[in-house]
């Protein structure tokens, strides 16, 4: 036989000798891809059969200082809420890592704007009944914060008093039988579009027809840079608030601008920097127009409307409302926008900062923008951007009383002492001083897809009144939840998870039962570490001579019978190769993959005795099927 010795794979002579050993009916004891050998185990090494675990070394590669680099868990961190709900991840595909830890996923009646850090629950809404409410405008009257509302089955306008909210009065118009269609104020007049008519109604309450026009469109009347504006349909007229007896008959000498598309419907008109800006649409094509002012004569007038954005296909604008002269809020069927000013002044859109819903009324309240959506009143933070493409924060106020339309959003005092007034078509909700709230964190994945199991919970948080219910949910759908009742002292909550099953993410929601300042959400972190993943371990001390006895006494071989074989072994092993192996003994076969070879020869080599050559070759194996 020849003594060639392989680089790879199995030599010609070793072929020879499985087929040889075919023909006799022989099997040895182990088939290592095809390979042939004894086992030979004995106390020193023993054939070994084990499940291991599969454990790598942790680094920090967070961008985040301290989450990883110190201790022995892995955590994840939350302090402060501000950035707003919508994050579905917190550490997974995001632009800014900095930004998704002051985000969430959702949130209920909770207040994170306020202060920084905190996150308290507020109240949540009660509706006062009216029939058919069309509008509301604030307003001034003998020194008292007020609120008009234009009913649109009505001839009259109910006054409420803002603090405390009660119903103050009842408005008879001086057109009855009519419906209104519209209400504005000039902050302490008021002006109601009635029966082809605007009324004028002064501090005093009096009354005085200013304008005539046959409604046959939707209206919209708006006090904006001390003028009256009232769109009808496609047409935009400006209103003299005070002309002289008899009442205006509104023509072409008040018509300021008319779309040429006849379906054409204006939807709202505000003030901004350089000029008024109109939302309207026709179709499926909605659009911002502006009328600029200009000075002629030392006197102001309003331009000729120019377009200053056309929105994408489908989206319709309802609202518009402008921030300090610097940014804009855009309500629409989608939801909100904010939008900023190029250097010459035209306004530029923003992306979508709130898609839950379509947006129908805005109000503003300090820094924040009030929405009335179709899924309830949520606020948008214009002091926190969420990304590089002008995302601003928002989360959820209040749900909706009932299933009516927000028309407007009336907002008055400051963040700390807010009064939010939604009119809807049924009624004025306004929020309740005291009420539950829960927040629930994005999902944490440790910025790895592999499972992990969480070991604890830890939350800050002060609760003063009634309970707090801690729950840590999986993201197959598992929970585990652990209620907190009030204390006077207590500050940090510690708790042990051990039923979880292992799970690629987690979140937390944490819960409180009552509304108040002295009950909030300051920081989570969870717990957790890798979960171990466990592999077989096979060990084969494997005979490995030039000539072996088997059974019956026969002997197999031939020179270099052990060194062939032991060369294909290497040849696998370098190769990190799946390959099949068969202990015939146990009628066991799998998939595996060389971990670790070893050949040891005690005895020393007898050239002239070629039984003599070889040794012991210790195979170690990963079964991977």
């Amino acid at each position: 036989m020849g003594n060639t010795v392989p680089t790879f794979g199995v030599p010609v002579d070793l072929n020879q000798a499985f087929a040889s050993a075919g023909v006799s009916g022989l099997t040895l004891d182990v088939s290592v891809d095809g390979i042939p050998f004894q086992l030979d185990p004995d106390a020193e090494n023993p054939l070994v059969w084990e499940v291991r675990e599969d454990r790598r070394e942790q680094f920090e590669n967070s961008s985040e200082a301290g989450e990883q680099t110190f201790g022995f868990w892995w955590l994840r961190s939350q302090s402060t809420w501000h950035g707003g709900a919508g994050q579905t991840f917190l550490d997974t595909g995001t632009e800014d890592p900095a930004l998704t830890r002051i985000r969430f996923d959702e949130s209920f009646q909770m207040d994170v704007f306020s202060e920084i850090g905190q996150a308290t629950p507020r109240g949540s809404a009660a509706n006062t009944a009216i029939t058919s409410a069309l509008r509301g405008v604030p307003f001034m009257r003998s020194g008292v914060n007020k609120i008009a509302v234009a009913k649109g089955n009505s001839d009259s306008l109910d006054f409420y008093n803002v603090s405390p909210f009660a119903f103050d009065v009842n408005v008879s118009l001086t057109e009855p039988a009519t419906n209104c269609l519209d209400v504005a104020t000039d902050g302490e007049r008021l002006f109601v579009a009635i029966n082809n008519k605007i009324i004028r109604i002064d501090e005093a309450g009096v009354q005085v027809d200013i304008a005539t026009l046959t409604f046959t469109k939707a209206v919209r009347l708006v006090y904006a840079k001390k003028r009256l504006m009232l769109a009808h349909g496609k047409d935009v007229y400006e209103v003299d608030p005070d002309p002289g007896a008899p009442p205006v008959a509104l023509g072409a000498g008040q018509l300021k601008f008319s779309v040429k598309t006849p379906n054409w419907a204006f939807t709202d008109i505000a003030e901004g920097p350089n000029g008024i800006y109109l939302t309207g649409y026709a179709g499926l094509t909605g659009q911002v127009w502006m009328l600029s002012e200009t000075e002629s004569g030392g006197t102001i007038t309003l331009g000729a409307g120019t377009l200053q954005n056309t929105l994408p296909t489908g989206e319709i604008p309802y609202a518009i409302l402008f921030y300090v002269n610097s940014l804009f809020v855009l309500g629409t069927s989608e939801g909100a926008r904010v939008g900023s000013f190029s250097p010459d002044g035209r306004p530029q859109f923003g992306p979508l900062s709130f898609d839950l819903s379509g947006v129908r009324a805005l109000g503003a309240l300090g820094s924040l923008v009030v929405l009335g959506s179709d899924v309830g009143v949520y606020s948008v933070d214009l002091a926190t951007l969420t990304s590089r493409a002008g995302t601003y924060a928002y989360a959820h106020r209040h749900d909706r009383t009932t299933a009516s339309t927000y028309n407007s959003i009336v907002t008055s005092g400051s963040i700390g002492n807010v009064a939010i007034f939604a009119v809807h078509t049924t009624g004025i909700e306004t929020e309740a001083a005291d009420s539950s709230g829960w927040i629930r964190t994005s999902w944490m994945t440790w910025s790895t897809s592999e499972k992990k199991r969480v070991y604890g919970v830890v939350v800050g948080a002060k609760v003063l009144v009634g309970t707090m219910t801690i729950t840590v949910e999986t993201f197959e759908g598992e929970t585990v939840s652990f209620v907190v009742i009030a204390s006077d002292d207590q500050t940090t909550y510690d708790f042990g998870v051990t039923s979880l099953e292992p799970s690629s993410a987690y979140r937390v929601k944490v819960e409180f039962s009552e509304g108040t300042d002295d009950n909030f959400l300051q920081s989570i972190q969870l717990k957790a570490l890798p979960q171990e993943r466990r592999y077989e371990t096979v060990v084969l001390p494997l005979l490995c001579f030039n000539y072996e006895l088997v059974s019956g006494g026969r002997e197999i071989g031939y020179d270099n019978f052990a060194l062939h074989r032991l060369q294909a072994l290497v040849a696998l092993a370098r190769g990190n190769e799946t390959i099949t192996v068969t202990l015939n003994d146990l009628g066991a076969s799998y998939l595996a993959q060389v971990r670790d070879l070893q050949f040891r020869q005690q005895d020393g080599i007898n050239k002239k005795d070629g039984r003599k050559v070889g040794g012991r070759a210790n195979l170690v194996l990963r079964v991977v099927a």
